[in-house]
């Protein structure tokens, strides 16, 4: 017999198949991806690791140095070794408008990139 439902149920079979297909392969690059990035975060804290023991190398040899020369007599380090980037406070130079970054002049002076606007909405 004929039966004008089972065309219509077959299409409904077949998208929800199709619907589900989707959903498994956006899972799997969902979790692709998210892999790549936990994989990138790692290596990024390795490297941040790495370079922060590097960094304490270096102020230690600086700081060896530095009583090196002062045994020598050497005289002026305080002007030629400046406290550590963290320690440091700039002063604000006269005429800098209490701190202020200059206002912008127009909208064309900003640069997308370095705002991190490096997408364009089509």
């Amino acid at each position: 017999m004929f039966s004008p439902q089972a065309p219509k149920e077959d299409r409904v079979q077949k998208r929800r198949a199709q619907v589900r297909q989707a959903q498994q392969n956006y899972r799997g690059r969902k979790e692709a991806y998210t892999k790549a990035l936990e994989t990138e975060i790692a290596q990024s804290k390795a490297r941040e690791a790495e370079l922060l023991r590097a960094n304490e190398r270096l102020q230690g040899t600086i700081k060896s140095l530095v009583g090196r020369l002062e045994q020598l007599g050497v005289e002026g380090l305080d002007e030629i070794i400046r406290p550590n980037l963290t320690e440091y406070k700039r002063e604000p130079k006269p005429n800098s408008m209490s701190g202020r970054a200059p206002p912008l002049a127009r909208l064309g002076d900003v640069d997308p990139v370095t705002l991190g606007m490096d997408f364009v909405l089509a």
